[in-house]
């Protein structure tokens, strides 16, 4: 009988509900995608994707090497890469120094950094 004290690895979640809550659904760098993803979690897009993008009660991060060509819907909207389509945040649009977006943003807060490319309207709604 063994005394060894190692922790057990955490049990896998048991469902696919539990799966989706809690890890994000992540579209990589080697990846296309047509259509529309619905997400109840956070979306990382860091390959190509077009269409349409809705995650209302989470965050969509848009990566270094992401070409979307997209409308986003989210509670929060990062974008570090290319967006080329509309943006609508309930709380927040981040734009930081390597991102693009060209389309219109509803958000209730934006913050873009210096460097950052932005073509079209923002429009600042109250939460």
């Amino acid at each position: 009988m063994s005394t060894s004290s190692a922790p057990r690895p955490a049990p896998a979640p048991t469902t696919a509900q539990d799966r989706d809550a809690s890890s994000p659904l992540a579209v990589g760098a080697k990846i296309s995608i047509r259509g529309t993803i619905i997400s109840r979690g956070d979306v990382y897009l860091n390959g190509e994707v077009e269409g349409k993008v809705e995650a209302v009660n989470s965050t969509v991060t848009v990566g270094p090497n992401a070409k979307v060509i997209a409308n986003l819907d989210a509670k929060k909207v990062v974008v570090v890469g290319t967006v080329d389509g509309n943006i609508k945040a309930t709380e927040v649009i981040e734009l930081q120094k390597t991102g693009a977006i060209t389309g219109d943003l509803t958000t209730a807060r934006i913050a873009v950094e210096d460097g950052a490319f932005l073509k079209g309207s923002v429009n600042i709604v109250r939460p």
